[in-house]
């Protein structure tokens, strides 16, 4: 059993190293898109540990391939493929695409109250019908954390979030006629400090380092070399 496990880990080591390269990204990188740190991707490609199921499924995601790819013995298969992968299977094209439909999504959302005001003016309703365009900035926020939640990451959705309060809190202010009605934004402070709090509540500490065992040290210090040697090949 145990040497299964090995078998595994190494062959998802592998396959992750190889498709990462042929992606054409470096560990940082990698790492980046994951919301995880590059000592983790290190970690994974040395075979000293093997991400979570939905991790693998948005590195997979990200190589245009399938989970099964990363978890069987596909280095045939991976050394086999063109230096030069096609556009759509790119990260970078991947994100370009994603970008796209998030932004046609939000300008539907400005076209139905370009609609809703025009339709106000032909029907000769003047009053309050600029709340189409105002109301409209906080539906396009709901649009963007739809969208940040599927797509995007931790600090996506923080600024998503953020937008979208904000914008609420400032169709309200202008559309609303209370007293001492300046007093939402104060409210908003706790509100986006909360935000900013629960957006970081599965990020690891910056400082804070695990302390190693000494007899972990030697093979520490081999996976450290494992990595500057990977990035010099990927300078290279």
């Amino acid at each position: 059993m145990d040497n299964q496990n090995e078998i595994l880990k190494n062959t998802i080591a592998k396959n992750l190293s190889a498709y990462r390269k042929k992606a054409g990204l470096t560990q940082s990188q990698l790492a980046e898109l994951l919301n995880y740190s590059d000592k983790a991707v290190s970690k994974w490609e040395r075979g000293d540990g093997v991400p979570d199921i939905f991790v693998l499924k948005k590195t997979a995601d990200i190589f245009g391939v399938s989970v099964e790819r990363l978890i069987s013995d596909e280095s045939e298969q991976v050394s086999e493929q063109p230096e030069e992968q096609p556009a759509e299977k790119q990260p970078y094209f991947n994100r370009k695409r994603k970008f796209i439909i998030s932004a046609i999504s939000v300008l539907v959302v400005w076209m139905i109250a370009t609609l809703v005001f025009s339709a106000m003016e032909m029907k000769g309703i003047k009053k309050n019908n600029w709340l189409a365009f105002i109301y409209a900035v906080p539906v396009s926020m709901v649009v963007a954390i739809c969208f940040s939640g599927v797509w995007g990451r931790a600090t996506d959705i923080m600024f998503t979030v953020s937008g979208f309060v904000w914008s609420l809190a400032l169709s309200t202010f202008l559309s609303v006629k209370i007293a001492n009605k300046w007093l939402i934004f104060i409210i908003m402070i706790p509100v986006q400090a909360i935000i900013v709090l629960s957006c970081n509540l599965g990020k690891k500490p910056l400082f804070r380092k695990k302390p190693k065992p000494a007899d972990e040290t030697s093979f520490a210090e081999e996976g450290n070399t494992d990595s500057k040697n990977d990035t010099r090949g990927e300078n290279l």
